[in-house]
């Protein structure tokens, strides 16, 4: 096989016989012949470059019968030792289907190498290639093929899968029911890490009313048993009607105060659970305590 460097070897000395032809002669040569001169040039480097299908084409205008018979006899010569050398590949397509597919547009980056898939070979340069196929259904593939030099007809399968929707569901076949959209539920609203809670007035309201309350009947309940405690001591000996209604004083404290932890802790509640419940509708809760009662009214 002839080897690159011997290519050049003989192009430099054929162009240079010619070059000192036509110094002798003393003729300028015509726009025909320093074409064929030019391409036969081009030939050798893009052969060595390995871009084989550039060289074919500078082969091809230095082989015209129009250019100098020892260039051309030249470039006939290589002509067959490059379309010996250009690896070709064959290209099929088969739809998910398994049925055979021809109407593929064959690319590599913008070059459109094939329009349609009709079983001849496509030539490439040796090296790796990325091909896009596109067939108009919408479908595109990407194949990547590795062309080796002097390789012939070799076959490459493809197999274009059927276009996804774009929410990349399945599309619904004519046998399948379509879905039917849920009811909608309210979540319960989630916080993320640092996420300030707007919680409603109310909330805060009634479970700080219990706390106080709590606390406030804690308080006067233990006041309250500590006067009876003084108080049973004292009217075993006898103590009046004023230091026995002081002692009931703060029992009845203790107690309302209780009766008004319980109405905070209700209202806190229902408000707590109306919020993590209800959307942008607003509910109403409404309080009222006496000494001795309480009402709690709720309005949704």
């Amino acid at each position: 096989m002839m080897t690159p460097s011997r290519w050049l070897l003989i192009g430099t000395a054929v162009t240079i016989a010619l070059g000192a032809l036509e110094a002798e002669a003393g003729e300028v040569l015509d726009e025909g012949t320093q074409s064929c001169l030019r391409a036969f040039d081009e030939a050798q480097a893009q052969r060595a470059d390995g871009s084989l299908l550039e060289a074919r084409r500078s082969l091809e205008v230095c082989s015209a019968k129009i250019c100098p018979a020892a260039v051309a006899d030249r470039c006939v010569e290589w002509l067959d030792g490059v379309e010996a050398d250009l690896p070709t590949v064959v290209l099929s397509a088969r739809a998910s289907s398994g049925d055979a597919l021809s109407d593929v547009t064959v690319m590599e980056g913008d070059v459109v190498l094939a329009t349609n898939l009709d079983g001849e070979p496509i030539a490439f340069d040796p090296g790796p290639h990325a091909l896009v196929l596109h067939h108009p259904a919408g479908t595109t593939l990407t194949v990547e093929v590795i062309a080796r030099s002097g390789e012939k007809n070799r076959l490459v399968e493809v197999q274009f899968e059927p276009a996804e929707p774009a929410t990349g569901e399945p599309l619904p076949s004519p046998s399948m029911p379509l879905p039917v959209a849920p009811a909608p539920i309210h979540a319960s609203p989630s916080f993320s890490d640092g996420e300030a809670i707007n919680w409603s007035p109310l909330i805060w309201t009634g479970f700080g009313v219990a706390g106080a309350g709590a606390i406030v009947g804690s308080v006067m309940g233990g006041v309250a048993l500590g006067q009876y405690d003084d108080l049973e001591k004292q009217c075993a000996v006898g103590c009046t009607e004023d230091e026995i209604a002081g002692g009931r004083v703060y029992a009845h404290v203790a107690t309302g105060a209780f009766v008004v932890a319980g109405a905070g802790a209700v209202l806190g509640g229902v408000a707590l659970g109306m919020y993590l419940t209800s959307d942008d509708d607003a509910g109403s809760v409404g309080v009222a305590v006496g000494p001795t009662w309480g009402r709690l009214s709720v309005r949704f």
